[in-house]
């Protein structure tokens, strides 16, 4: 017997088709953003092999982490790119959070769009990622310079212990300086006082007593730099395609799409 009305079946329902040139452009942008996440499991799985490993100990390691940034930088610059392409020909995205998938399709719901209104969504990340870079970015330099084994070697004389405490309990760090320079430092956990230790020497000696590196704090921070560079990169690009709307619309009012003026 053959349904009628509201619940009838229609046959499967067809997903809405973007033009061929849009489709190359978004399978541009997903390969770029899976090569990005791909660079970021890199540094994860490789780039802290701990002590006394072959590979950590060659030269060879730096390179492939310095080889592995550069992929990484890429691919996040291509999405950019891709995102401001999209953007301008009407498709809208959700900054980098959709570019491993589909972006949303033509002509999105303007009241989703404005409720919160997208200016302010990017004036508060916007400022927490200044704050974040303001913050952990000596950290995130010499945490770089330490995979990439771009800073030199130095002496670590210990001196004291210091007592770090938070939420989760308290921690033992070892103060001390860098034997030639004098420059006060910190060893993050407890080691034999009055013995030196060869470290890398920071690139970036900002603070007090900067605490030094080592393999996890290195990876923990480099991870922190590439996800908060995507940011600032997806952030700005979303104020590169507000300008140039404005501008379009200044110049060309008749030229955009409905949605978009």
């Amino acid at each position: 017997m053959r349904q009628t009305g509201a619940h009838a079946y229609r046959g499967p329902r067809r997903r809405r088709q973007f033009p061929p040139d849009i489709k190359r452009i978004i399978r541009r942008r997903r390969w770029s953003a899976w090569t990005a996440i791909a660079a970021l499991g890199a540094i994860v799985c490789c780039g802290g092999t701990g002590p006394g490993s072959e590979f950590s100990d060659s030269r060879a390691h730096g390179d492939f982490v310095a080889l592995v940034l550069v992929v990484w930088a890429a691919a996040v610059c291509l999405v950019g790119a891709d995102t401001f392409r999209l953007r301008r020909r009407g498709v809208y995205t959700v900054g980098f959070i959709d570019a491993p998938f589909s972006p949303v399709r033509r002509r999105a719901s303007s009241r989703w769009r404005q409720d919160p209104p997208e200016w302010l969504i990017r004036a508060v990340v916007g400022v927490a990622v200044l704050v974040c870079i303001a913050v952990t970015l000596p950290n995130q330099v010499n945490a770089v310079a330490y995979l990439t084994d771009s800073t030199s070697t130095a002496v670590f004389l210990p001196r004291s212990y210091l007592q770090d405490c938070g939420k989760d309990g308290c921690s033992t760090n070892t103060a001390g300086i860098l034997e030639g320079s004098g420059l006060p430092a910190v060893w993050p956990g407890d080691i034999p006082l009055d013995r030196a230790v060869l470290v890398q020497a920071p690139v970036w000696t900002a603070g007090s007593s900067p605490t030094l590196m080592t393999s996890d704090r290195a990876v923990w921070y480099t991870l922190l730099a590439m996800v908060v560079d995507a940011t600032a990169v997806s952030i700005l690009s979303g104020y590169v395609i507000r300008l140039s709307r404005r501008r379009r619309r200044r110049e060309r009012p008749d030229s955009l799409l409905p949605e978009l003026r």
